[in-house]
């Protein structure tokens, strides 16, 4: 085998490979945090929730800090995360929110979600439509963008040609990563809208001497 199979054969991994980058840095947040993280969050969160259970009249500024230190952003108010955190399975619903807010409108006292879709993704067929779009961009993102690299490996394309195009693959690179971000994100708003129909108003006993709804 010379020099030039290997190289071709090495391209076209290299495509495959690329692809499922792709893909998992769209989804990056699911494998995020470390034993040591993980052991940080725990420390800081019994500590919070202790110091809260103590001085139910914590003062706002520091309350608000330390929900947003919880949460792990300061782009949500920190109402928003208390309630989050009534839910039983407050992790995976905060972790949605903190993913999909921009297509979420949270509303109080909201008789029946107290967080729903925005009106212009309030439709299913609208969302359905949009994730057959995300998923028909997707692949036609990847294809353009691998497309020089695989006219090359057929001997198709000189490499000089190859690189010409390489800025054209880029950017189709970087749309093949926001469809599969876009679709991720509407998985994630669907999953915890949906959430709430075994839950419309949470009430886990293990957070209500902590007042979080007051």
């Amino acid at each position: 085998m010379d020099f030039y199979e290997i190289a071709k054969i090495a391209a076209a991994v290299t495509s495959f490979v690329g692809g499922l980058v792709l893909i998992w840095r769209a989804n990056k947040e699911i494998f995020f945090g470390s034993r040591n993280s993980l052991r940080e969050e725990y420390k800081f969160a019994k500590t919070f929730f202790e110091d809260l259970d103590a001085t139910p009249d914590m003062h706002p500024h520091a309350r608000q800090k330390g929900f947003h230190a919880i949460a792990g952003t300061t782009s949500i108010p920190y109402k928003e995360i208390e309630f989050l955190l009534t839910f039983k399975n407050h992790e995976s619903v905060l972790s949605d929110y903190v993913i999909a807010r921009d297509l979420l409108i949270y509303t109080p006292g909201n008789s029946k979600y107290q967080i729903d879709f925005r009106p212009m993704y309030a439709k299913p067929s609208r969302r359905d439509r949009l994730q057959k779009l995300y998923l028909i961009g997707f692949g036609l993102s990847y294809a353009i963008a691998v497309l020089p690299l695989l006219g090359w490996t057929w001997k198709q394309l000189s490499i000089q040609f190859v690189f010409a195009l390489a800025p054209v693959s880029v950017a189709f690179l970087f749309g093949t990563y926001h469809c599969a971000k876009a679709s991720i994100k509407l998985k994630r708003a669907e999953r915890l809208v949906s959430a709430q129909q075994f839950n419309p108003m949470p009430t886990d006993p293990k957070f209500s001497k902590f007042n979080l709804l007051s």
